[in-house]
């Protein structure tokens, strides 16, 4: 249950102090996940309960969720948590309306060298119909190419990006923005 996640070795992941504002009449569901860096066993069962919390709520609540997965490459080391996090990608999207969101920060967080997650991965990608792409290296823009199937212009682009913009794809339209941070 829930209560299990603010109590013992898990207190302060899913109730931690935080200065963080947030509109209270939407619904939330914040999970910090930086105190789980020393198991990832932690991470999945972590991930796993606060999935099912969110589907009963997202079952009562017609409102569209937003759903934010960060850290890819946490999740990626583990089958059954990239299985599920895959099926429930599409019943966010097509049952609720919601919107999920998967953070990675290089292509090869996609990568595990097990071909049956790596064949979930890349149904996630296809799933999934907006890409923000930041700057990346050489090899790492190569790998975003591959798996996201990006024209050589577009590769070429991911090198050389400034800091702060970003290649946006949303479904197959392609853009450059430039992000602005304010207080």
């Amino acid at each position: 249950t829930m209560r299990l996640l603010v109590r013992g070795v898990f207190a302060g992941v899913l109730d931690v102090d935080t200065d963080a504002t947030i509109d209270t009449s939407r619904p939330a569901v914040v999970v910090d996940l930086s105190r789980l860096q020393l198991d990832d066993a932690a991470l999945a069962l972590v991930v796993t309960c606060t999935q099912a919390a969110i589907e009963l709520g997202v079952q009562f609540d017609p409102a569209v969720w937003t759903i934010c997965y960060d850290e890819v490459w946490r999740y990626m080391r583990f089958y059954g948590l990239v299985g599920r996090l895959a099926n429930r990608i599409k019943v966010v999207r097509d049952l609720v309306g919601g919107i999920p969101l998967m953070i990675a920060h290089r292509p090869s967080d996609w990568q595990t060298g097990d071909p049956r997650l790596e064949s979930i991965a890349e149904g996630m990608l296809k799933d999934i119909d907006v890409h923000v792409l930041h700057r990346q290296s050489a090899i790492e823009a190569g790998t975003a190419g591959r798996m996201l199937s990006l024209t050589s212009t577009v590769v070429e682009m991911l090198t050389a990006l400034d800091q702060g913009s970003a290649i946006w794809r949303i479904v197959d339209r392609k853009g450059v923005s430039h992000h602005l941070v304010v207080d």
